[in-house]
């Protein structure tokens, strides 16, 4: 009875226009509302008159953020494996209890990941999956976007008692769930696939997201549609929420942040040197240039400054200076193919720089292609480490967090055969 006298207290401090519904609400409980609701509400008024008093309550009691069922789209927020989840969908009857459904498989199945023996290598970031309705079984459909990672998933509507229909309504939204997960490892998809189907048979994941596969159908035994609808949740604006630390994030299920057991500091050390050693001949008339120049100082600094290593740096330079001559070259090709633009990149590849110097100058480096060619960099180391980019929609920064962390590339440097080291 407190923590509902609490929320009745909270909510109109949030959302004043919540004032009348509230005082509705406390109406029809009668007796109770009279006799202990208002005499508790008159106490949270005494210490908490506003909402800077409540925040460290609401972070205390709640989870996620307060008043998120209102709204034409509901927003449900968590944390897990180092994502911030939302999965939003229409605030109605009709797309509620399978949506809710749908989050609490997805909290099943993350949970048993968190609490697994086993390494997905997973991302940190961001994910929205936004829920729509279908009675036909749709896998998710990524979104195009390279910073918040964006699907979009079907749940279906189910009142049957039918264990063959409740099981393939199930296994609908494991599949989808199982889909968008392994776009957050860094896995090949068959080492993500063995792993996934280890981990489902040794937790009995069909047997735990079978119960909560029922839930559709006692929500709508339970909560009738002209109770949901008297509420007018939809009705009213989404609330915005400052300065509070939510939702939260259980211990258990935290981001994995240890040294990746596929991690080699020997070998990693050595892989960096033997880049700088075996390109070298490449861009060394380019790189002795651009040291000398105060312009490209600056720049390597910035760079840097935003958590790039020299390496990356003598990396991308190479990549698209070889990109910048094959290019060059495929101009006297008409119709040129792929295979075209392989065999003249591997050419100049072999050659040393020397027999085909070009001029590149500063600006060359701050061009938006460089700084696609800097970020898709991060793609080939992960093929140095035996990792894969499963995404579409790859998070290039969420890719290099993963690499400085679990393969230690913030710490081992750039080694003494970089050319970059005497600049400070």
């Amino acid at each position: 009875m407190v923590d509902l006298a609490l929320i009745f207290h909270v909510s109109p401090k949030i959302a004043p226009e919540l004032k009348v519904m509230v005082e509705h609400q406390i109406n029809d409980l009668g007796v109770l509302g009279e006799e202990f609701i208002m005499p508790s509400l008159q106490i949270f008024e005494e210490s908490h008159p506003t909402y800077q008093t409540l925040i460290p309550v609401i972070e205390r009691e709640l989870t996620d953020f307060p008043l998120n069922d209102l709204g034409k789209i509901r927003k449900i927020n968590f944390n897990a494996l180092g994502i911030e989840w939302t999965i939003s969908f229409d605030n109605t009857y009709e797309m509620t209890p399978q949506s809710e459904e749908f989050c609490g498989i997805a909290q099943i199945v993350l949970a048993e990941i968190a609490l697994s023996k086993y390494d997905f290598h997973l991302i940190r970031g961001k994910v929205e999956i936004q829920l729509e309705i279908s009675q036909n079984f749709k896998g998710p459909a990524q979104e195009p976007s390279n910073e918040t990672i964006i699907w979009k998933a079907w749940v279906r509507q189910l009142d049957s008692q039918n264990p063959k229909e409740i099981n393939l309504n199930t296994s609908s939204c494991v599949t989808a769930i199982r889909r968008i997960v392994s776009n957050l490892s860094l896995l090949p998809f068959d080492e993500f696939d063995t792993l996934f189907d280890s981990l489902f048979k040794e937790s009995d994941l069909a047997g735990k997201t079978q119960i909560q596969g029922l839930y559709q159908r006692m929500y709508r035994y339970v909560f009738k549609q002209p109770n949901f609808d008297v509420l007018q949740r939809q009705s009213f604006q989404e609330v915005s929420i400052p300065k509070i630390d939510l939702p939260k994030t259980n211990k258990v299920m935290e981001w994995e942040s240890k040294l990746s057991a596929l991690y080699n500091q020997e070998k990693s050390l050595k892989q960096i040197d033997y880049r700088f050693e075996s390109l070298n001949k490449n861009i060394y008339l380019t790189i002795g240039e651009l040291v000398e120049n105060p312009e490209f100082v600056a720049l390597l600094k910035s760079l840097r400054n935003e958590g790039w290593q020299d390496w990356h740096i003598f990396l991308t330079i190479n990549n698209f200076i070889l990109t910048q001559k094959t290019q060059f070259k495929l101009r006297e090709i008409s119709n040129p193919t792929q295979e075209d633009f392989n065999r003249i990149y591997f050419e100049m590849k072999e050659m040393d720089e020397a027999d085909f110097k070009a001029e590149f100058p500063v600006l060359a480096f701050r061009s938006l292609d460089f700084q696609l060619t800097l970020k898709n960099i991060m793609i080939l180391i992960l093929e140095s480490f035996g990792l894969a980019n499963p995404s579409k929609y790859p998070n290039f920064d969420a890719i290099r967090e993963f690499l400085d962390v679990r393969f230690n590339m913030a710490e081992d440097g750039s080694g003494d055969k970089n050319p970059f080291k005497d600049i400070k």
